[in-house]
């Protein structure tokens, strides 16, 4: 299903997200190993109002979950964070085969695009397999190491630099 039409089945206007941010593992030479997705889905007015994780296992199965996160904001003394954003969610179906169907997943993420879509990063998901007795499991994170790159700005040469570091 597309993200749109699982909306829609789910009963949820998809009109009040007009802005969507995909973070996912690309393929690349052929090959993708992409676990989860998240795509990040923002109001008009720029602040993120829900997430969509898509997760996939090791036998191409795949499931949608729609969270409408908390939040809560943290306040240093040099400036204002990010929004934390948290959601749990009951575990459905094998991730893998050395796992058991009992338990959730719980997600803690902040909003790679604060404030308001106008600057990109940092990125940093968590999301946390526990067991039937709410003990962490399995502790998957994302997160960037350094400031965000935007390929509209980047030179012909930045671009193939980039990308030649990447691969090697």
């Amino acid at each position: 299903l597309g993200i749109v039409t699982y909306l829609t089945v789910q009963g949820i206007d998809p009109n009040k997200y007009a802005y969507v941010y995909l973070l996912t593992a690309a393929r690349f030479l052929g090959y993708a190993s992409n676990p989860v997705s998240i795509w990040h889905l923002y109001s008009s007015s720029k602040e993120l109002t829900a997430l969509i994780l898509e997760v996939n296992n090791t036998f191409d199965e795949k499931r949608i979950y729609f969270l409408e996160p908390g939040h809560s904001l943290s306040e240093s003394k040099d400036e204002v964070q990010p929004l934390r954003y948290t959601g749990t969610w009951p575990k459905d179906f094998y991730v893998s085969v050395f796992n058991s169907r009992n338990g959730s997943h719980s997600l803690s993420a902040s909003d790679p695009l604060y404030p308001n879509m106008s600057r990109g990063g940092p990125i940093n998901t968590t999301i946390t397999l526990n067991n039937s007795s709410s003990h962490a499991k399995l502790v998957a994170r994302v997160y960037s190491t350094s400031e965000a790159l935007d390929p509209a700005t980047m030179s012909v040469w930045a671009k193939t630099r980039f990308i030649a570091s990447w691969w090697w």
